[in-house]
């Protein structure tokens, strides 16, 4: 197989899993404030979230399992839609670390020294 059909294909598969994922055909793995991974048509994928969609990628290895393939964004209109996504899995994840660390911090308070 040629280079130029070689890559052909690897961007057609790229392309799939995006769809899928912008579709909402994935299965949460693991979500963690930072972080999510998920598996789509059972290839594993991890994704790093930042504090905006310039800092949002799909990470290249996970400490368990290697990614099945780095995914690469056309542009930053798809990769802010993956993002969002994504983001809405997380969402609730932050809220409840959010809602733990002030209940920490109010009990932190009362305490008299």
């Amino acid at each position: 197989m040629k280079t130029e059909e070689l890559n052909s294909k690897i961007k057609e598969l790229n392309d799939y899993f995006i769809s899928k994922i912008i579709e909402g055909n994935y299965q949460v793995i693991k979500k963690e404030s930072t972080n999510i991974t998920i598996r789509v048509s059972s290839y594993m994928f991890t994704f790093w979230f930042g504090n905006d969609v310039d800092y949002f990628d799909c990470t290249e290895m996970r400490i368990d399992q290697p990614n099945f393939m780095k995914l690469q964004f056309d542009d930053k209109k798809t990769k802010k839609t993956v993002r969002n996504v994504l983001m809405s899995e997380i969402t609730e994840t932050r809220e409840e670390e959010i809602e733990r660390l002030e209940e920490k911090l109010q009990m932190l308070k009362s305490i008299k020294v």
